[in-house]
């Protein structure tokens, strides 16, 4: 079944909040912008088709 959009989030820990989730977008592709240098951050995925939603993905995490 084709993948409508993807929902890609920022979980807030990363943010010194508890749950939840601290931005995200429900688009195919996205580009984050303006993320401080030598800071980790983390990333979850969803998928999102006609059945409905997918598990949240594993954390992937960079520092740029």
């Amino acid at each position: 079944m084709k993948i409508l959009s993807l929902f890609i989030g920022m979980p807030r820990r990363g943010f010194g909040k508890p749950g939840g989730w601290a931005g995200a977008a429900i688009e195919m592709e996205i580009t984050i912008l303006s993320q401080p240098s030598g800071q980790r951050f983390e990333l979850h995925v969803l998928a999102i088709n006609k059945a409905g939603e997918s598990e949240v993905s594993n954390e992937v995490s960079a520092v740029l």
